[in-house]
């Protein structure tokens, strides 16, 4: 079904064919994109040049001091036991991926490469 006019509008023809259900309107988040994600694995590898430590570490270690802890649980012979996992950061929308390098920048006196930097260091195949 394609509805086209004023948002109000579309809200109660909708009602009018299902009085019971939830509409929700949320702004599209734009995700990290692939160019992005590379160009933080390649940061990691230039602070784990810097500091002798290794990218994945660096990476756990970030994410643990810059994101919000995820909080879950588990239900284990019948008792629900909380834990908190860190934050994946692919679920960081662009902006958010953005403060996250520069947090990790400013702790580490290390630059964020340009792509154009990047771009340059990798080995075609």
């Amino acid at each position: 079904m394609d509805y086209f006019g004023s948002v109000g509008k579309g809200i109660e023809y909708l009602k009018k064919i299902e009085p019971d259900i939830i509409i929700a309107i949320k702004k599209v988040k734009d995700k990290r994109n692939v160019p992005q994600n590379r160009l933080y694995w390649k940061y990691l590898e230039i602070i784990g040049d810097d500091t002798g430590n290794d990218a994945q570490e660096l990476h756990e270690f970030f994410k643990r001091k810059f994101l919000p802890p995820i909080f879950s649980q588990v239900i284990i012979k019948g008792k629900k036991i909380e834990y908190k996992r860190p934050a994946s950061t692919a679920r960081l929308d662009k902006i958010q991926f953005t403060n996250y390098l520069d947090k990790i920048a400013s702790l580490t006196d290390i630059p964020i490469p340009n792509s154009e930097q990047y771009d340059r260091s990798i080995t075609k195949i």
